[in-house]
């Protein structure tokens, strides 16, 4: 896999462009309208693919939930560990939220310990990213960057989940990273990729605005038979957004209807983040429309999402509109 995301940056390297992507899929599935271009995803991703069945929903904005550890030693430094991972359990289930010092304390006892159980550093990476509002994403990195650095030095077994779970933590950083080196890392280890690392990768291109690469992954991910869920369509929505493409953007919210997957809240704020990520100030009233007229009730955290990408690119003259909606819809 990391061979063939090789060649499609090397396609890219000699102009590549989304339109051009959407363009190449029109031709091999007959002409289609340029409004419904993104529909020729589905020749990547036959519907048999599409993850329809009753799942219960990962949202993207939702904390991971701590458990104790129970396959730790005996030791005091084990269980020293073991109650401060209990009380950061308490402490996200009351707040939804820790401390920099929570996650330091934890670091320092698996250094203290000198070893680390599967869950104890799976939980510990875990720590580093949207459970930790008050830091910012750089210093979030650096953080779970020595985590990780210490437990390959501790010889932790990092399987394919502690390889996930540092994939989320970029995406939620939106840490500048390459796909291609991830999985190269990943097979020199000898750790085998599942259906949630091509997810989380993609997601990666499409913050990246890399169409081109993100399909490559759907492509691979047919061939393997591997299901394709709501997270995959909702990065779509931001990886053409930031191609310049809100066009095809809003049409994966028909891609998903054609695949039998109705679009969700986390959906709908994904495409309401694009299109304040762009200063349309109509789309995010019309998404809003669409949202309530399909019964899909947006919560505050939505609209909070969509006030802070107004604010980041700078359209803050919009922002006590969309108060006063999620004020009026909440």
């Amino acid at each position: 896999m990391a061979a063939l995301l090789r060649s499609v940056e090397c396609v890219r390297s000699f102009g590549y462009s989304p339109v051009s992507f959407l363009s190449c899929l029109r031709s091999s599935v007959g002409r289609l309208p340029r409004r419904c271009a993104a529909r020729c995803l589905t020749t990547l991703v036959s519907s048999r693919l599409f993850a329809t069945e009753s799942v219960q929903k990962q949202v993207q904005f939702s904390q991971p939930r701590f458990t104790r550890d129970v396959d730790g030693g005996g030791g005091g430094a084990v269980k020293k560990l073991d109650r401060a991972l209990y009380r950061l359990d308490v402490e996200v289930r009351k707040t939804g939220r820790i401390s920099l010092r929570d996650v330091q304390e934890i670091f320092s006892e698996i250094k203290g310990a000198g070893a680390a159980s599967v869950t104890q550093s799976l939980l510990a990476i875990r720590c580093c990213g949207s459970l930790l509002p008050e830091e910012l994403p750089k210093n979030r990195i650096a953080l779970v960057t020595d985590i990780w650095n210490t437990l390959r030095s501790l010889d932790v077994r990092l399987d394919v989940s502690h390889y996930n779970a540092l994939l989320k933590v970029y995406l939620e950083n939106e840490h500048e990273f390459s796909p291609t080196d991830f999985l190269s890392e990943m097979e020199s280890n000898k750790v085998e990729p599942n259906r949630v690392t091509y997810q989380r990768l993609i997601g990666r291109f499409c913050q990246q605005g890399d169409i081109a690469g993100a399909s490559k992954i759907l492509d691979y991910m047919k061939a393997k038979d591997l299901p394709i869920n709501e997270n995959v369509f909702n990065f779509l929505i931001q990886g053409h957004s930031r191609s310049g493409d809100m066009v095809s953007a809003k049409c994966i919210l028909d891609v998903m209807r054609t695949a039998k997957l109705e679009p969700s809240a986390d959906t709908y704020t994904y495409l309401m983040r694009s299109y304040a990520e762009t200063g349309d100030i109509d789309g995010i009233r019309q998404a809003i429309r669409e949202a309530e007229s399909g019964e899909v009730f947006l919560l505050d955290r939505d609209y909070m999402e969509v006030l802070l990408a107004l604010a980041a690119s700078g359209r803050s003259e919009f922002v006590d509109e969309i108060l006063e909606i999620g004020r009026a819809h909440v």
